[in-house]
């Protein structure tokens, strides 16, 4: 397995990529998403745990001034309606940050590729040996003890604080208590939410080193794969020895032609009219883009005429396949193309 880890040198192609992502391999933390609603709900109560407090009190005092007319159901109504009034901005907040940073690191790609059986899973030592011989192991045991430390220390230093100010405590009133009590509260959870939101940005960049480092390739891998994409290069030389013969015929074709009709860049037609032997004329090459701009090449070196007739190159191309006549539709057409190549041709010959 080491030997196999130490090879694996190349990154991941994107064809690797995607097939992790298909069978649930992502970058994702689980810290970043456990502490998110944390801070969510923190956030909310910042800014409205004043009105929540508000709620809370005003249903406290009304089970209480009536508490002798009220009924055990009408109590416990009262309570629910305080928990839900109170909790509810809270729980939608820290669902909504839960949902924006597990979008956030893996985005929408749902598959159950992950609950399939697999036998490996099954196989105690190798479970063994990744719970508690593994770098993840030890990473995430000295990750929990930074925890413990680093809120101990928190929850620590505050309760000081608060002890060095002790006759505040003894000389207040219910209601400061009570507010003394929030306040504390409020600073140890902003105080630890803030670590450990770095906490969990330090293991988001952990587990991306971790899963950049599974997802390598060896550089056998990589050429199965080119091969797999691209083809085996035999049959790309196969088809490259065929591109080659059809390119010989269409330059033998365009040889015999008596010209070549052009829509000037995207398509030419090679007319053949060798009469007796052609009854009408016949398309003998034609090609569109590229392949008109083959056709006209071999024209040049053939110095076969080429002339442009947009509608008809268009109609030739769309309806005549190689090696067949034109249709009698078109024939006037052709004939007076076929014409002015004539003209043209005993012009340049009685000048010569």
């Amino acid at each position: 397995m080491s030997e196999d880890r130490e090879q694996r040198t190349e990154p991941a192609t994107p064809q690797r990529r995607k097939k992790a992502r298909e069978e649930g391999q992502v970058a994702q933390s689980h810290d970043l998403g456990s502490v998110a609603p944390f801070v969510g709900a923190m956030g909310i109560l910042a800014f409205a745990g004043v009105a929540c407090a508000q709620i809370a009190a005003r249903h406290t005092i009304t089970v209480l001034s009536h508490l002798d007319a009220m009924t055990p159901g009408g109590v416990m109504r009262e309570a629910l309606d305080a928990l839900v009034s109170t909790s509810l901005p809270a729980c939608g907040a820290a669902m909504v940050a839960a949902l924006v940073v597990g979008f956030a690191q893996v985005g929408w790609h749902p598959t159950l590729r992950p609950l399939s059986p697999d036998l490996n899973r099954l196989e105690p030592i190798a479970r063994l040996k990744q719970m508690f011989f593994s770098t993840n192991s030890v990473v995430e045991v000295l990750k929990g003890l930074v925890k413990i430390l680093i809120v101990g220390a928190i929850v620590g230093g505050v309760i000081y604080d608060q002890i060095i100010d002790a006759s505040a405590w003894t000389a207040a009133s219910v209601s400061q208590l009570l507010g003394r009590t929030g306040q504390m509260v409020f600073e140890i959870s902003w105080r630890a939410g803030v670590a450990m939101i770095l906490l969990a940005v330090a293991d988001y960049a952990w587990q991306r080193y971790r899963f950049e480092q599974s997802i390598k390739m060896t550089k056998q891998e990589v050429k199965d794969e080119y091969k797999e994409v691209e083809g085996d290069p035999h049959i790309r030389g196969k088809r490259r020895q065929r591109m080659r013969e059809v390119a010989q015929r269409r330059a033998h074709a365009v040889k015999e032609a008596a010209v070549v009709v052009v829509n000037p860049t995207h398509v030419a037609v090679a007319l053949r009219y060798q009469p007796p032997d052609d009854a009408a004329p016949v398309v003998v090459a034609k090609g569109v883009d590229e392949g008109a701009q083959r056709v006209r090449e071999e024209a040049r070196r053939h110095q076969i005429p080429i002339h442009h007739d947009p509608p008809l190159a268009r109609q030739l191309s769309r309806r005549v396949p190689l090696g067949r006549t034109v249709p009698p539709d078109l024939y006037r057409a052709v004939a007076a193309v076929l014409a002015v190549v004539l003209r043209s041709r005993r012009s340049a010959e009685a000048a010569s």
